[in-house]
């Protein structure tokens, strides 16, 4: 039984969309629909919703709003924006939120059907959750072989063909880490292997891991181990 939230704030838009969807799925589908995006947000917390379908205009919180605050809690959540506004920033901000499918008004129910019977017909919330877990795989993998690159959020997002908000909140979710402390981590775990090699300077491990600074390499070396490169490679020397 598949579970669909309409968000509008027009009654008979959502009367509309309800009747459409049981015409559609008749018994395999529960509608819920509010004008409400506070609403929306406690509907999909508390019934496992497969889809969220939503105008931008709501009451008390906006399509937007509602949308980022359930992003952070649910990457994974499945949602279809439809509106009357064909506004690029709100497109972009949309897609960099994780939403693909953006609609315009009047809607045309065919296409409308379409995109919904692709959604939770052909991509399961169980399988998007697996999509979602290899990708931040994929991510690992790709810092973990780049670990020698100034590794910030965006060139990651661009390297991986993900939007920096989403891949934030999906490395948060699947790891336990946000971004930076990971990556900052795996850098200064590799540069303790290296400053094993007393023949390497310092300065030379700074730029093979990334950091164009050496003093600021210093600063997030000492941040983390508690103690300063030189007083590592020391240390290490002389436990050797």
């Amino acid at each position: 039984m598949q579970k669909v939230v309409i968000a509008d704030l027009e009654p008979i838009q959502r009367k509309c969309l309800r009747l459409l969807l049981e015409e559609r799925f008749q018994k395999k589908i529960i509608v819920f629909e509010t004008e409400s995006g506070r609403e929306a947000i406690q509907l999909i917390d508390n019934n496992n919703i497969d889809l969220l379908i939503l105008d931008t205009r709501l009451v008390e919180l906006d399509g937007i709003t509602c949308t980022k605050i359930i992003k952070e809690k649910k990457p994974w959540q499945k949602i279809i924006v439809y509106t009357m506004t064909n506004d690029h920033y709100i497109r972009e901000t949309f897609q960099k939120l994780g939403v693909s499918q953006y609609l315009l008004k009047p809607l045309r129910p065919k296409l409308l059907l379409a995109n919904i019977n692709k959604e939770i017909c052909d991509e399961p919330i169980h399988e998007n959750k697996r999509k979602i877990k290899s990708k931040v795989a994929s991510i690992i993998d790709f810092i973990d072989s780049n670990i020698h690159e100034d590794l910030t959020l965006s060139y990651v997002a661009g390297k991986t063909e993900i939007s920096s908000y989403y891949l934030s909140k999906v490395f948060k979710k699947e790891t336990g880490k946000n971004f930076v402390t990971y990556v900052t981590e795996r850098k200064i775990e590799k540069a303790k292997e290296l400053l094993r090699n007393v023949e390497i300077p310092i300065i030379n491990i700074s730029f093979e891991l990334g950091y164009t600074e050496p003093s600021y390499f210093t600063k997030v070396f000492k941040k983390v181990e508690g103690m300063t490169p030189s007083q590592y490679r020391n240390k290490h020397t002389a436990w050797s």
